[in-house]
Parts: structure tokens; C-alpha cells; sequence
């Protein structure tokens, strides 16, 4: 949630001041109730920051079985009184298998190894949620993804290759002629790739890269990740959708 959007109030040291609640709660295909999570959030401005580049992210967890599901997120500024609702539809995929799969590809805003009292951790790396779909130009995005089941040798090594492919498949031409009217002569790619060799020891593997966006056009663009398996001849691959501006 971005603050930039929220009402406050200011307490007598200057502060600004504000409660954010959510509900959450999850329903099967059938739209019943399945499980359901709630939270306060206590939000201090100190004097002299801006709300307006700020935002507060949050992590609700549940333990579902492998369906298709609806998440319907209620936020209330109680303060302002706004409030706001989302309701989208995910599937909880089936990990239990044996051929060679990726998990869905999550955007960060940074990724390093995790200290004590980190929040979002995954596999001793902190990994800080982007939850937006939508990538500046002038910053770097990383990602994060797990590969699972890959074929190993009698040794007990796996060797692999990865494939990133950006495309930009709908150029915001708007923003391209703004581009070329302050910067003359630059022009954006359309598409950038890069193949990195992988080995190890182990069937499942963590993995993340940072991109940056600086040389692409602005526009809609998709994120393909492909992974060979060179011992087990398979591959699998994913794909995320976003914007770059």
C-alpha cells in the first residue's frame, strides 16, 4: 500500500500518524471460505519525510492444498475511512511431482543473504516482495525463482543452463518519443537475453538475478526464464507480464 493515497493524522511531536487494517481471506472455487487472516499496521512519519514515495508491505501465510482459489484483500484506513478491496484468483500449483518445474517468478526490490529478525526470508536469502507490475527504467529488479526435480548424475551432480528473455511486446511509443526528445539519438531494445551455466549437487535449486531496465523501451514487456536440464535432457519454463516505464 502506498501512503501516498492514505490519510493521517498529526500527533504533538509532529509526527504523522495513521492505522491501516486488512482482512484477508480466502475462498475456494466454489467461493466458500477457506481460511482467513487479519492485521493492524501502525504507521509513524517522523517531521521532514514525505509520505509520498513510502509504502508498507505485508505477508499473510496459509497452508492450502493444491486448487484453484479466489483472495479476496480488504485495507481500511481508519483514519480517512478509505477503503480499499481486491479480489483475484490464483492456483496453487502441485509441487508433488516428478518432472522437472520452476516455482511462479517473484520481482524484489533487493536480495541478500537474510539476518536475524529479517521478515521475508526464503532459504537463508531476505527477499523484499515487489508487488507492483510495473519496473522503472532507472532502477535495477531483481528476481527470485526455485527449480525442483532436476536429474543428477550417478556422481550425484546436475548440471543445467538458464535462458532469460525480456521482451518488450507493446512499445509505449509516447513515452519513446519523450525519450528521444530529451536524449537524442538514444534508442531503446526491444528485447535483451542472457544464458547462464548452472551445477550442483542437489535435485532442487535456488535462484535469483537482478536486470536492469535502462537500455529497454518503455512499454509492456514479459519475463521468460527457461531451464535445460543437461543430464536429464528436460526443460520447464516461466513467464512473468509487466511494464516497463
Amino acid at each position: 500500500v502506498e501512503y501516498r493515497n492514505m490519510d493521517f493524522s498529526k500527533e504533538a511531536d509532529e509526527k504523522l500518524l495513521a492505522y491501516l487494517d486488512y482482512n484477508v481471506v480466502v475462498k475456494d472455487k466454489d467461493v466458500l471460505p477457506v481460511d482467513e487472516d487479519n492485521v493492524s499496521n501502525q504507521i509513524l512519519i517522523n517531521p521532514g519525510e514525505s509520505a509520498l514515495e513510502m509504502s508498507t508491505i505485508n505477508l499473510f501465510t496459509f497452508d492450502l492444498v493444491p486448487e484453484q482459489y479466489i483472495i479476496f484483500v480488504n485495507g481500511k484506513n481508519v483514519q480517512g475511512g478509505k477503503e480499499s478491496t481486491m479480489e483475484k484468483e490464483t492456483e496453487v500449483r502441485n509441487y508433488n511431482v516428478e518432472e522437472l518445474i520452476t516455482s511462479d517468478i517473484q520481482f524484489s526490490l533487493d536480495i541478500k543473504s537474510a539476518s536475524e529478525g529479517d521478515k521475508f526470508v526464503k532459504h537463508g536469502l531476505s527477499v523484499i516482495p515487489y508487488p507492483f507490475r510495473r519496473v522503472s527504467r532507472s532502477k535495477k529488479i531483481h528476481i527470485y525463482y526455485e527449480v525442483y526435480n532436476l536429474a543428477q548424475r550417478p556422481n550425484g551432480e546436475t548440471s543445467y543452463d538458464i535462458n532469460y528473455t525480456i521482451n518488450v511486446i507493446e512499445p509505449n511509443n509516447t513515452m519513446m518519443q519523450a525519450l528521444k526528445t530529451l536524449f537524442p539519438g538514444r534508442k531503446g531494445q526491444a528485447e535483451v537475453s542472457l544464458t547462464d551455466s548452472r551445477s550442483g549437487t542437489e535435485r532442487d535449486a535456488v535462484e535469483h538475478i537482478a536486470f536492469d531496465m535502462e537500455n529497454l523501451m518503455p512499454g509492456k514487456a514479459q519475463l521468460r526464464v527457461e531451464i535445460l536440464d543437461k543430464v536429464g535432457g528436460k526443460s520447464a519454463n516461466r513467464f512473468i507480464d509487466f511494464v516497463i516505464y
